[in-house]
C-alpha cells in the first residue's frame, strides 16, 4: 500500500494545481494524491459557504439548478460557484457523500428529498 504524502495547507486552487502539476511530470503518485486531495476540500469549502451564503441571504436550500452562486474569497476576487448543481447532486449522492458534508448541509436546513 502506498504511503500517502501529509497534506499541506493550500489556500488557492491555483496553488494546488501548480503542484499537482509539478508532481505528476516527477511520476509522484503521492504526492499527486495529496495534491488531488487538498483541492477537492478547497471546492468543498468553497461550496458550503456559498451554500450558506445563500441560506442566509434566501432563508432556503432551494436553489435552482442553474443558480450560480457569486462568492467573493478573501483576496477579493470572485467566483461563481455552481450551487444549484451542487445542492442537487448533493440531493442525488446523499448515501455516497461525506457524513460531514451532510451534516454541515443539514445544519443549513438542506431538504433531502
Amino acid at each position: 500500500m502506498a504511503r500517502v504524502a501529509p497534506l499541506v495547507a493550500i489556500s488557492a486552487p491555483d496553488t494546488a494545481w501548480e503542484i499537482l502539476k509539478h508532481r505528476a511530470s516527477q511520476d509522484d503518485d503521492d504526492a499527486v494524491l495529496a495534491a488531488t486531495v487538498a483541492t477537492a476540500c478547497f471546492r468543498m469549502r468553497r461550496n458550503l459557504a456559498a451554500a450558506a451564503q445563500y441560506r442566509a441571504r434566501e432563508g432556503h436550500l432551494n436553489v435552482p439548478r442553474k443558480h450560480k452562486e457569486p462568492l467573493v474569497l478573501a483576496d477579493g476576487s470572485t467566483v461563481q460557484i455552481g450551487l444549484g448543481l451542487f445542492v442537487e447532486n448533493s440531493r442525488r449522492r446523499r448515501a455516497d457523500i461525506p457524513a460531514d458534508r451532510a451534516a454541515r448541509l443539514t445544519e443549513l436546513g438542506m431538504r433531502w428529498e
